[in-house]
């Protein structure tokens, strides 16, 4: 489904906004040539639907530090991990890195860490991307905590995928992976 693009006087999309008709959208005001008003440009996007939803049983990670001596701020982390659908049954496997760039933490108690992520399951492959915030002295995440990332693509019956990855780490070692395909 194709973006709607409409032009409107901007005091009208900010009541939009304020009575919930319209939300969070990308919003782009110019003046108008022909009047003295200023417009705006709204671009609506569909609601995606869940095509397709598998949550997933993350082993503990075999993970491999690669530190930079030289740039202290900067790590990467490999690892790999088991994966089995909830009954315990194996199901696959997850390989992944995680990129640590601490040039805008400063003194926070938090680092943002680019995560990738490739499930490879029967049938194909699914590949996750995005970033995620991490305790500063910590290797993994919060426990029960929620982070997102969103599926760029697959190979074999997931080619075309998209959607999101919700990882939760269980407290233990272990984590919870929850993949949702969408289409629009």
């Amino acid at each position: 489904m194709p973006r709607t693009w409409i032009t409107t006087p901007l005091a009208t999309v900010s009541a939009l906004l304020t009575i919930g008709v319209i939300a969070a959208p990308t919003v782009v005001a110019a003046p108008n040539p022909s009047s003295s008003r200023t417009t705006a440009t709204i671009a609506t996007f569909p609601s995606p639907k869940v095509i397709w939803k598998l949550t997933l049983i993350q082993g503990k990670p075999v993970i491999k530090n690669i530190a930079n001596p030289s740039a202290p701020d900067v790590s990467l982390e490999l690892f790999g991990a088991k994966l089995s659908d909830q009954s315990g049954k194996a199901v696959g496997v997850i390989e992944g890195s995680i990129t640590t760039v601490d040039v805008l933490a400063g003194a926070t108690e938090e680092v943002l860490r680019k995560r990738s992520l490739t499930f490879i399951l029967a049938g194909g492959e699914i590949q996750a991307e995005g970033a995620s915030y991490y305790p500063k002295s910590a290797q993994e995440m919060d426990a029960n905590h929620v982070t997102r990332i969103a599926i760029v693509g697959g190979t074999g019956k997931y080619v075309g995928a998209s959607g999101q990855v919700a990882t939760v780490h269980r407290g233990d070692g272990t984590y919870t992976q929850t993949i949702e395909l969408v289409r629009y």
